[in-house]
């Protein structure tokens, strides 16, 4: 009886630290020497592109299905990239020091980035007062994010417009 209650522990402490980890081990790809090197001079750590031809079949599927050229689609994803890392690095603020509450978002819609700093004067306000002047300041937040996302939207839309342009003038003939 006791070895049994032993054993059916030892399962459970087993199985509890488990619980946590992956469930499928992460080995890396990439030698140390690359690794070391890409760090070292400004590069993001990835690996090499490498020619995969089942990807540029699937690229220049995708690409023909949206009536673009191969340079065309490529282009927009790397516009399209650079447009969700600068809506998520806008730092939008709602709210102010004096009013004892402030709120920063990103520029994503939901926000992926809140901060809520609450000051003595926030705290002061009491329960009621300071959920008031939070979702003031969420609200306020919200909007200068809605402006930044707008922007980004414009820039990209520039982006792509001079990408293509500047595609256009490589094709014509000197």
């Amino acid at each position: 009886m006791r070895s049994s209650i032993i054993v059916i522990a030892a399962a459970l402490v087993v199985e509890s630290t488990h619980a946590f980890a992956p469930s499928i081990a992460f080995k890396s790809t990439i030698s140390k020497n690359t690794m070391i090197q890409r760090e070292m001079f400004g590069g993001s750590g990835a690996p090499p592109a490498e020619e995969d031809p089942e990807a540029d079949k699937e690229t220049a599927a995708a690409a023909k299905a949206m009536g673009l050229s191969v340079e065309e689609f490529n282009l927009a994803g790397k516009i399209r990239e650079q447009m969700i890392q600068d809506v998520a690095a806008i730092r939008a603020q709602g709210g102010s020091e004096s009013g004892g509450v402030t709120v920063v978002v990103d520029g994503n819609q939901p926000a992926g980035y809140l901060k809520i700093n609450v000051n003595d004067t926030g705290k002061a306000l009491g329960k009621a007062g300071l959920e008031k002047a939070v979702l003031a300041a969420l609200k306020e937040a919200t909007e200068e994010g809605k402006k930044g996302f707008g922007d980004a939207m414009k820039e990209m839309s520039e982006n792509i417009s001079k990408g293509l342009s500047g595609m256009e003038d490589m094709k014509r003939p000197s």
